[in-house]
């Protein structure tokens, strides 16, 4: 496994969650999840892209469940 290449990655998916905090549960991902963290998820993936998707999925499962919360609440 080429860890430096995966921490790059992960770096790099997380300067996006902070930059993109507000949408679709970004904000979840950067709070929650460590680049350590990251490399675990990501680690099976042999792109970029691929990592990056499953990240996103990951982030926007989170909100639609906040947002499922949110609505029984108000």
């Amino acid at each position: 496994m080429n860890t430096r290449l995966f921490e790059s990655w992960a770096e790099d998916i997380l300067a996006y969650a902070l930059v993109n905090w507000d949408s679709d549960g970004w904000d979840y991902i950067y709070e929650c999840h460590s680049v350590d963290d990251i490399v675990d998820l990501i680690s099976s993936y042999h792109d970029y892209d691929s990592a990056f998707n499953y990240i996103a999925s990951i982030a926007l499962d989170y909100e639609e469940a906040r947002n499922e919360v949110r609505a029984e609440i108000f």
